[in-house]
């Protein structure tokens, strides 16, 4: 692990990069945390999941602090500014040594989520999307102006949701993808809550199953 930083703006963001042995090139993913109003920061259960998977499964993976957490300059925006954090991060990322700046796959939990697709409508163009248990906008996703321009995501994108979570039903996800699409989908976890303490090892099976297929031929 290494620790790193960079700037979003005039605002300076603390991060750590995971990486495997080797000059690369490799593929790379950001990872964006939970709510920072609610204890959310890159040291999460599922933060570190995702982070253990991209890095057995080759990636190198970036997690970093939103604005205002941990060491990050700031305060939190409201997500005016987080979304573009999350593209700060991927712009870092791409500098990195070893990185193939044109493999690079988004990744967020929670917050984190939301922050992410509303990077995506910002102009952020990953090659892929890993969501679990994504937050929703309070109107909902087809009222919300940012995203109805952006949804459903074209670009491959897996969905992870839990059965039992408290604040988002699975369901409400489904305007995200395309009905007809084989490259992405919604994988419905039905022991998980909505803070996955004890199903890391199904975000971790899931994910790596859907890197494994991002690999296979067309």
């Amino acid at each position: 692990m290494e620790r790193t930083g960079f700037k979003s703006g005039e605002l300076w963001l603390e991060g750590r990069i995971s990486r495997r042995k080797g000059k690369g090139p490799f593929p790379a993913a950001v990872i964006a945390h939970p709510h920072p109003l609610f204890g959310g920061s890159m040291d999460n259960n599922v933060v570190y999941a995702l982070r253990d998977t991209l890095i057995a499964s080759g990636y190198v993976a970036l997690r970093f602090n939103f604005r205002g957490v941990g060491k990050s300059q700031g305060q939190y925006s409201e997500l005016a500014g987080e979304p573009e954090d999350v593209i700060a991060a991927v712009e870092h990322l791409k500098t990195e040594d070893g990185v193939d700046p044109k493999k690079i796959i988004a990744c967020g939990y929670s917050f984190g989520g939301l922050a992410l697709l509303y990077a995506v409508a910002k102009g952020l163009n990953p090659t892929s999307l890993v969501l679990v248990s994504p937050m929703l906008p309070e109107a909902g996703l087809s009222r919300d102006p940012a995203l109805q321009k952006i949804i459903p995501l074209k670009l491959p994108t897996l969905i992870l949701a839990g059965g039992l979570d408290q604040f988002f039903r699975p369901k409400f996800y489904e305007p995200l993808l395309p009905p007809d699409s084989k490259t992405s989908k919604i994988v419905l976890d039905l022991s998980a809550d909505h803070f996955w303490l004890g199903e890391e090892r199904e975000i971790i099976r899931q994910v790596k199953d859907f890197l494994g297929a991002l690999r296979e031929p067309a």
